[in-house]
């Protein structure tokens, strides 16, 4: 998966869309549907404020992690945000703990 579609996922996946995301950048609606679509190339400091955005570090989102999925990292920031509370994480543990036996 390329960088502009790691990056096209996990705004869908953070239910941002592409005018919100532009404002949070602050570059035109137009220049990021064109980083979007592969036409540009992100700078460091763009990529900084996308993974602080989108609670994903550099290496996930460039793409130097493969082992984590996109799937684990939205439950791991749902963690993060307190979306999931430490009760739901001790009950999802022990239902992992029966399908292992």
């Amino acid at each position: 998966m390329e960088l502009y579609e790691r990056i096209k996922d996990l705004r869908e996946r953070n239910n941002i869309s592409q005018k919100e995301f532009a404002n949070i950048l602050n570059i035109s609606p137009s220049t990021y549907n064109s980083y979007e679509k592969g036409n540009s190339t992100y700078t460091a400091p763009m990529i900084k404020k996308i993974c602080q955005t989108l609670h994903c570090s550099s290496d996930e989102l460039l793409g130097l992690n493969e082992n984590i999925t996109l799937e684990d990292r939205m439950i791991l920031n749902e963690i993060k945000s307190n979306k999931i509370s430490l009760d739901h994480i001790s009950l999802l543990s022990d239902l992992l703990k029966i399908d292992e036996e």
